[in-house]
């Protein structure tokens, strides 16, 4: 299974504050301080059920290859290397806590798949005590829906299946367009022996994915 991440330079066209609760301990700061730059301090300190306790360097590299801009981003590894969990998950977790990003889309091969993904996410902004402890509840006060969610903070995360034209996807509320598309699990046993659906899904990254961010 191969992902591809496509992500555009953000810092460029907008500036973000991030909200740092009230009444935060010194331990609270600095595990804030120290994740900031730490995706691997991140996930252990936050997602410790989740990762392993000791990141091999491959790890670091995916986390590292997360962060590039303006360009697309393929990723590929064996099966239970972690790379859904850490890409996928924890580094989208990342930039929600951190407001790197201001309008994350997760695409599947269906909505069906992109919204376990985003469940996941959603999930955790709900019940991770130990993230709320540092960076406040970030639940969002309307629209927190598993397919389609704003954060507290300001971050929309939105699911989309194959096909799926990201063009008209503008938050009405804000004008703002996807900064951050992340596909995984894009094809089926059955899609990946067709021609004819691999090629289609091919068209649709290049022709209705990638335009969009550019």
């Amino acid at each position: 299974m191969a992902l591809l991440l496509t992500s555009k330079d953000c810092e460029t066209s907008y500036q973000r504050r991030q909200t740092v609760p009230v009444n935060l301990s010194p331990e609270s700061l600095a595990r804030r301080q120290r994740s900031q730059k730490d995706k691997c301090y991140f996930a252990q300190t936050y997602f410790a059920d989740n990762v392993p306790k000791n990141f091999i360097p491959e790890h670091q590299e995916l986390f590292q290859a997360c962060d590039i801009r303006n360009q697309i981003v393929l990723c590929s590894a064996f099966r239970h290397f972690g790379k859904s969990t850490l890409a996928s998950f924890i580094d989208l977790l990342h930039k929600i806590c951190c407001n790197i990003c201001e309008f994350i889309v997760v695409g599947s091969y269906n909505l069906k798949i992109a919204k376990q993904f985003t469940k996941a996410i959603k999930d955790q902004l709900e019940t991770n005590q130990l993230l709320q402890e540092d960076y406040g509840v970030l639940i969002g006060e309307s629209q927190w829906q598993t397919e389609d969610f704003t954060t507290a903070n300001g971050v929309r995360i939105l699911a989309i299946g194959s096909g799926t034209s990201l063009r008209g996807k503008i938050d009405l509320k804000t004008g703002v367009r996807p900064d951050c598309v992340v596909i995984d699990d894009l094809e089926t046993d059955d899609s990946a022996r067709s021609a004819y659906q691999s090629g289609n899904l091919i068209d649709w990254l290049f022709k209705g994915v990638y335009p969009a961010l550019r």
